[in-house]
């Protein structure tokens, strides 16, 4: 049994229609950070809603119909949009599951429940340790929208990772992302002026969590359960913005959600002093998800934080580098051939 009742990719509809992803790691007072997915449309009798591609074009939206969703939460230094659970209909990941399984009604439900039993069988993992967000979650996804899968459990993820390494790398019966794939990302993400288009294309391709299954494209969450239950954020205090180089000393937390590198701050070319003492990159932003390895040197541009946490029991403090904007970023400097491995 899960320890909260919702958790990062729950799927929430909004008393005007429109479809949220919980995109916070627990609850907060009766409300939950969440971005706005899906918008309700009349055109399609078939399809309920129109999936928001674009980072872009969903925050257009908030900017025009939900901006008084947006607050300041003082227990993580930080403004969000915040959605009061009253006010909306929630949809657990894990029910749709059964839904694709025993239900193809047509060959994009037969794909979706293929999938997910492919996975449960070949990473011996039960189906109540899965789930299906997004428009699948509501039990009408639309066109162009990737399949995303959650998967509950430290165990439960390591064995679907290293399940999804041999898929790919193996028996080839999922594929890397295409390059018009990538490209397009490439120019909707603005990463340009950011990192190299050669670059990005080779550690995209290298990731196995997300990529496409006969013509679908999935992305793969995986959520450590454990570690959210032991621990509990009691106050986080933002220093300023940073731009360090460091080196990965541990990215065993690289495949989950949230993204997490302990890090060796070598040198800070922008910021306050204490960056030196960060010991952590933390990330909830998919693109840094699988990227990085042991030893490898990259260069940090995020929000150094001070964060004090409850874990069994004990209080802990630290420093992070948090990377969460579109002007944030992480670069590898020197590359590394060697593989990922939880």
């Amino acid at each position: 049994m899960l320890p909260y009742s919702i958790l990062y990719d729950h799927v929430l509809e909004f008393m005007d229609g429109s479809i949220w992803c919980v995109k916070g790691i627990k609850p907060i007072d009766g409300y939950v950070i969440a971005h706005i997915t899906h918008v309700p449309t009349s055109n399609v009798k078939s399809i309920r809603y129109r999936f928001l591609r674009s980072a872009i074009e969903r925050a257009r939206i908030i900017s025009r119909k939900y901006r008084w969703l947006v607050s300041y939460i003082p227990k993580l230094d930080m403004i969000n949009i915040l959605i009061p659970l009253k006010m909306v209909k929630v949809y657990d990941p894990r029910e749709a599951v059964i839904h694709y399984i025993s239900n193809g009604r047509n060959n994009m439900e037969r794909i979706v429940g293929e999938f997910i039993s492919l996975i449960s069988r070949g990473a011996r993992v039960s189906v109540k340790n899965l789930g299906l967000s997004g428009g699948y979650a509501v039990y009408n996804p639309t066109p162009y929208e990737p399949l995303e899968v959650v998967v509950y459990g430290l165990n439960e993820g390591l064995k679907v990772y290293n399940y999804m390494r041999r898929l790919m790398f193996g028996r080839g019966i999922v594929k890397p992302l295409n390059e018009g794939l990538l490209a397009k990302e490439y120019t909707e993400l603005r990463l340009h002026d950011r990192v190299d288009y050669r670059l990005y294309k080779t550690l995209e391709r290298r990731k196995v969590l997300r990529g496409m299954y006969k013509g679908v494209r999935y992305n793969i969450t995986l959520l450590n359960i454990e570690d959210i239950k032991t621990s509990d954020i009691l106050s986080v205090k933002r220093i300023g913005n940073v731009i360090a180089r460091a080196r990965i000393i541990n990215s065993r937390k690289a495949i989950f959600t949230p993204t997490i590198y302990d890090i060796e701050v070598i040198d800070v070319s922008e910021g306050p002093l204490t960056s030196k003492l960060a010991t952590q990159i933390y990330t909830l932003d998919e693109r840094f998800k699988e990227y990085l390895w042991d030893d490898a040197e990259v260069l940090i541009e995020g929000m150094l934080e001070k964060v004090r946490v409850k874990r069994y029991g004990e209080v802990e403090e630290y420093f992070r580098i948090h990377v969460y904007s579109y002007r944030h970023t992480i670069i590898p400097i020197r590359r590394l051939k060697v593989p990922l491995t939880p």
